[in-house]
Parts: C-alpha cells; sequence; structure tokens
C-alpha cells in the first residue's frame, strides 16, 4: 500500500509493539483509506488475538491522510 507525498511514493506501514504486560500498540504511518484499511485491519485483528493482550493501542499520530473509506468497517 503507497500514498502520494511530494511526488513520490510512501507505503502504510504498522509498527507494532507489545509491553509484557498486555497491551499491544499498533504505529501507524502514511495513507488509511479504502485501497490500505484491509491491511491495518488484519494488524487489529492479529493484535487483539493475541492469547496475552487486554487492549490494544492505535496510534494514527504520523498518518498524513485518512480517507473516510480507510475508517469503514
Amino acid at each position: 500500500m503507497t500514498c502520494q507525498e511530494d511526488g513520490m511514493l510512501t507505503p502504510l506501514t504498522v509498527s507494532r509493539s507489545d509491553d509484557g504486560m498486555g497491551t499491544h500498540r499498533l504505529l501507524v504511518a502514511g495513507e488509511l483509506d479504502e485501497d490500505t484499511s484491509d491491511d491495518l485491519a488484519g494488524q487489529l485483528e492479529s493484535a487483539a488475538g493475541q492469547f496475552d493482550v487486554i487492549e490494544v493501542v492505535v496510534d494514527l499520530r504520523q498518518v498524513r491522510f485518512l480517507a473516510a473509506g480507510g475508517s469503514a468497517p
């Protein structure tokens, strides 16, 4: 998945971390729209499905573009 930024393509990236105490964090960067939302949904499902998860935190501060289609279920 890619997005356009100043004429250059930048990918949607999702970095995952686990604090060892049940909090899984997803750091999302790039463009989130109908073309990339399935990737994020898969990462969310995977994180939430971990045996030790209590909460999943999604950090969208590095998302440069968020379209309404990217937030659809």
